[in-house]
């Protein structure tokens, strides 16, 4: 699977340094884009040697990173609302990631205690 972005990446990034100098493109990394494609098609094909065991996620792991994005966005909100943009804006998108704040936090998940 790393195979199969590797390759698109680097035909990508070949392709837009060469691509402002000419209209139409036979460049000599053309072939990436479909090594990648079969390397996300094998790739998709193999199972893991060792299958681990799921375990059940709950409290603040489950929830850290969608509520460290909401964090974020706020802070940038707050930085942004010092900036010349409408006021009305920045307050109303700082409500709505504080009522999300909110939501991710009264509705995590948590351990089952009495063992049901």
């Amino acid at each position: 699977m790393g195979v199969g972005l590797v390759c698109p990446t680097v035909a990508d990034t070949a392709y837009s340094l060469t691509a402002a100098d000419v209209v139409a493109h036979n460049g000599p990394y053309d072939f990436l884009w479909s090594a990648g494609a079969l390397a996300f098609a094998v790739g998709a094909t193999r199972l893991p040697s060792l299958p681990r065991p799921s375990r059940e996620i709950t409290g603040w792991p489950a929830i850290v990173l969608p509520l460290g994005a909401q964090l974020f966005a706020v802070a940038t909100q707050v930085y942004g609302y010092f900036r010349p943009l409408p006021a009305a804006e920045r307050l109303l998108t700082i409500a709505v990631l504080i009522v999300g704040v909110a939501q991710i936090i009264l509705s995590r998940p948590r351990p089952n205690l009495n063992g049901m």
